[in-house]
């Protein structure tokens, strides 16, 4: 993600500062060829870390299987 971010003077201290752009207008660009994981495999992954989050509490915090 670019520009996220942006920076200014402090009119006060003269220093460079970074400051925060809101999210809407971040620029999001999608290169698939980029990704170092296969999209299927971090699907499962995701999957499998969200069902190992909802069962932590539930078996004593251990994120074994039944």
């Amino acid at each position: 993600m670019w520009g996220r971010t942006a920076k200014a003077r402090n009119p006060e201290t003269g220093q460079k500062v970074s400051r925060p752009i809101p999210e809407s207008k971040w620029r999001r660009v999608d290169v698939p060829e980029w990704r170092i994981v296969a999209q299927g495999l971090w699907d499962t992954v995701q999957e499998r870390r969200k069902q190992a989050g909802e069962n932590f509490h539930q078996i004593g915090g251990m994120t074994r299987t039944a």
